[in-house]
């Protein structure tokens, strides 16, 4: 929720994540300095397992984020292999008093923030595919972020993937993608860095704007509702996953930044 702590806690995430080539580690520590001061939930892990953790309960899952795979080609391996590459879902109509209302730049709705570049074309694509009708057009607006002005100029040559309207923003000063098809956003390389700097900086655009923000990465399947997931989980500042590998590795620097419910 756009809550002062939220806001404060994000803040103080852009802060840390400057010049750093993770945000993961940043947003942790931030969230570890804000501890008490924020009210926040840790998403089970059975429900929202990454892509280590996703194998030992699959029919558990209501999104499985495709991480701890290098590179695009792997990612959509695995989600093939999944079945989770283009497969059609169905889902009821979220209701929408489990967020803020008072969204200024989208009156009586939420923000579901998503961010990518021309590389992961079809990666967006994948996850439009399986968001669509987890989404209620009347209460979520999705933001697409393009991360470089080609991909602005792609995106704007989208219409409705799935029948999900969406608006582009793109943020002047963030750093040109590389050449190449996975030099752009290949996790710990250079470019990602800038990725790791400008994601706070435009989830606390939104937060100040009073609205109530959903950032998933797009690496992600949505297998169930998500947002009524979410709902169930109650009302809290954030909501967050746990991205161990395994549960015997303490969790204070694993929480992950690939899913924020503020």
């Amino acid at each position: 929720q756009p809550t002062p702590a939220s806001r404060a806690l994000v803040k103080r995430y852009g802060e840390l994540a400057q010049g750093q080539q993770d945000d993961q580690f940043p947003f942790n520590k931030a969230l570890s300095e804000h501890e008490g001061m924020i009210d926040y939930v840790v998403l089970p892990p059975a429900e929202f397992p990454n892509g280590v953790r996703f194998a030992q309960n699959p029919k558990a899952a209501v999104w499985v984020h495709a991480n701890f795979l290098k590179g695009l080609d792997a990612k959509i391996a695995f989600l093939k292999n999944h079945s989770m590459w283009h497969v059609p879902k169905t889902a009821p109509v979220v209701p929408s008093s489990v967020f803020a209302m008072g969204c200024k730049p989208y009156p009586g709705k939420r923000v579901v923030m998503v961010s990518a570049n021309s590389q992961y074309y079809s990666m967006l694509d994948n996850w439009f595919f399986h968001a669509a009708p987890h989404l209620n057009p009347d209460t979520d607006q999705v933001v697409l972020i393009a991360e470089d002005a080609q991909s602005q100029r792609d995106f704007q040559n989208m219409s409705a993937p799935y029948g999900v309207h969406f608006d582009i923003y793109h943020d002047g000063d963030w750093a040109e993608s590389k050449s190449g098809r996975d030099a752009g956003t290949t996790y710990m390389n250079p470019v990602w860095a800038s990725v790791v700097t400008h994601r706070p900086r435009l989830l606390l655009r939104y937060l100040e704007a009073g609205c109530t923000v959903l950032y998933v990465d797009v690496d992600a399947v949505w297998i169930k509702s998500l947002p009524l997931a979410l709902a169930a989980a109650g009302h809290h500042d954030l909501l967050i996953t746990d991205d161990r590998s395994d549960v015997t590795t303490p969790s204070s620097s694993y929480l992950c930044t690939c899913l924020l419910y503020l």
